[in-house]
């Protein structure tokens, strides 16, 4: 798996110029939602991004369940401005100062 995983991301994206392009969503499973798990792991390291579900917002009923502080972009600095960039992270922060406010 960890031989064929960056060959697999390869495949999508850019292809010669006027080739077009492949946008892919790669999900990996991981047991008791263990971040540490070393496919899950690998797979960070080599992606642009990464969008973290949670199963505790799933099960309070909080849908889509994902984790917005876990979750990342690489690709961000690239696409958008600094005022989108600032924005984010004070959302982030605030978001950040909110749930720990609530658990």
């Amino acid at each position: 798996m960890f031989a064929k995983l960056p060959g697999l991301v390869e495949r999508a994206g850019n292809a010669e110029r006027g080739g077009g392009s492949i946008t892919a969503f790669y999900t990996v499973l991981t047991e008791g939602d263990d971040q540490q798990d070393p496919i899950a792991d690998a797979a960070r390291a080599i992606l642009d991004g990464h969008i973290v579900l949670s199963r505790t917002l799933a099960e309070s009923g909080h849908y889509p369940a994902i984790d917005i502080e876990a979750s990342i972009s690489r690709a961000m600095t690239a696409i958008t401005d600094m005022k989108q960039q600032q924005q984010a992270r004070n959302f982030k922060r605030l978001f950040h100062a909110i749930s720990v406010t609530v658990t």
